[in-house]
């Protein structure tokens, strides 16, 4: 059964092991939170997620494994991080973007930050991004356009 979830101090040894061989992982920052999708204890993918800014959280960056792309769970991991960084306090988030992941995010329905206005009292924190690499999210809207089909 695959449960997709925030990932336990315990459960995070799991992680950093099987991913071990990977670039990406190893630069994962400490302070950084994660959501998995797991299939029983075997990763399938995961989103993190970094709270170092007061009032904008960042997805620094997604991945699903090779083999069980197709399948929705990039979806279904998004939409869990967006719930997480929602149910701590949060409405909007950024998610920092690259040339594997632009089009998934395009097609959930994300802006790049450059095609969005910054609400109000985030402008500054929207100059710290590249604006057409970055993506915004105002996680409430995103979850009243519902789930794609």
């Amino acid at each position: 059964m695959i449960v997709i979830k925030k990932i336990s101090d315990s459960e995070m040894k799991v992680l950093s092991t099987y991913y071990e061989e990977c670039k990406f992982f190893k630069e994962a920052i400490s302070s950084s939170e994660y959501i998995a999708a797991l299939d029983e204890n075997t990763p399938l993918g995961f989103a993190e997620i970094t709270f170092y800014e007061k009032m904008l959280p960042v997805i620094k960056r997604m991945y699903v494994n090779k083999e069980e792309r197709g399948q929705g769970l990039g979806d279904g991991i998004l939409r869990a991080t967006l719930n997480y960084v929602l149910s701590n306090g949060y409405s909007f988030t950024v998610i920092e973007g690259n040339d594997n992941l632009s089009n998934f995010y395009k097609k959930e329905g994300l802006l790049l930050m450059k095609d969005v206005k910054a609400p109000k009292g985030y402008q500054g924190y929207f100059n710290q991004y590249d604006q057409n690499q970055t993506f915004f999210c105002n996680i409430s809207s995103f979850f009243i356009k519902g789930c794609k089909k």
